[in-house]
């Protein structure tokens, strides 16, 4: 079979809000609002949950994919605030 695959392994989306009124009011230079997401999308024809994950961790067993967790998909969320 093809053992090719396509992974977005992690995504980060950013926006700064940084005007004016911001510092006059808050005394804040700026915020920064951040979304992360990680193994979100894992494209491949190959059987199994992962093509990067193993049994017996990295090395000898490579493809042996029976009662292993498969890789946590998730999604962060950050404020930072710059003064």
């Amino acid at each position: 079979y093809d053992a090719t695959f396509t992974k977005v392994r992690e995504l980060s989306l950013s926006y700064a809000l940084d005007v004016p009124w911001l510092k006059n009011n808050t005394g804040l230079d700026s915020i920064l609002f951040t979304v992360t997401g990680r193994n979100l999308i894992n494209i491949n024809n190959i059987p199994g949950i992962d093509p990067e994950v193993n049994q017996y961790g990295v090395g000898n067993a490579l493809g042996l994919d029976y009662f292993t967790n498969p890789q946590t998909k998730s999604i962060l969320f950050k404020v930072s605030f710059n003064y």
